[in-house]
Parts: C-alpha cells; sequence; structure tokens
C-alpha cells in the first residue's frame, strides 16, 4: 500500500509493533477504497480516550486491528487466552470489541450531527475487530 492510503497518525515507540504494522502495509491491496491509519487515540461518547492500533477502510468493512507481540503457544477462546507459563489473561479480542463498539457509535453520532438524521443504524457488516499477533522468528 502506497504511503498516500496510509496514513501515520503517531509512530509507535515498539520494535515489534512497527514491524506488525508494516507487514500488514505490504500485503494491504493498493487500490480504492482501501485506506489505513495506524496509532491513533479517540474519545469516547463518554470522553473516556481509546488507543487504536490500525484501522483500516476495505470495500465494505471497516476493521479495528488490535496488535500483539506474543511468543509461544496460546490457548484459549474469546474470552480468556493462557501463554505458555504466563498467567491466563483477558482475550484482547474483548479489548478489540469493546474498542469498535465505541468507535461505531461515535462515528454514527458524528454521521447523525452532519446529516441531521438520528437513530442511524449500520449493518452488522459495517464494523469488524480484529486482534493480530505477531511473533519473530
Amino acid at each position: 500500500m502506497h504511503s498516500d492510503r496510509w496514513v501515520e497518525v503517531s509512530p509507535s515507540p515498539f520494535d515489534h509493533e512497527r514491524e506488525g504494522l508494516e507487514r500488514i502495509k505490504e500485503i494491504l491491496p493498493d487500490a480504492p477504497p482501501f485506506r489505513a491509519w495506524s496509532n491513533f487515540e479517540f474519545r469516547d461518547n463518554r470522553g473516556r480516550w481509546h488507543e487504536v492500533d490500525l484501522l483500516v477502510l476495505a470495500r465494505d468493512t471497516l476493521y479495528l486491528i488490535e496488535l500483539k507481540y506474543y511468543s509461544g503457544t496460546l490457548r484459549g477462546n474469546d474470552h480468556v487466552w493462557s501463554r505458555g507459563n504466563y498467567r491466563s489473561e483477558d482475550s484482547p479480542l474483548l479489548l478489540a470489541r469493546k474498542k469498535a463498539q465505541y468507535f461505531s457509535s461515535l462515528l454514527k453520532d458524528r454521521l447523525a450531527e452532519k446529516t441531521g438524521q438520528k437513530n442511524l443504524k449500520a449493518s452488522s457488516r459495517t464494523s469488524r475487530n480484529w486482534c493480530i499477533c505477531t511473533t519473530r522468528t
């Protein structure tokens, strides 16, 4: 993906995150409507701040992507993950899902303000969340 379609809002301070973003940048289509924004924050409707690793606009979906850097074997489900000898922890899928929901609500509210329409409904296909784990070999 060319740099004009990829917006780095702020540089990542982490090598593993920069590497993960570069890998994604290499595989994203360099064609409309694909665009991406990395490393930004937004304030939800309740005033809470959320960090977004990557937001990708695709043909019919807006993807909020959470990057993680884990090594070893991951086990678990949508709610709890276990990494080798580490203690179990909440799945980052939950966090990504909540961020996507907050971001979706914010977008719908801003669109309603701009258009004067209330109670805008987005299709279930308009927002997706992903957690991508990268490992160094």
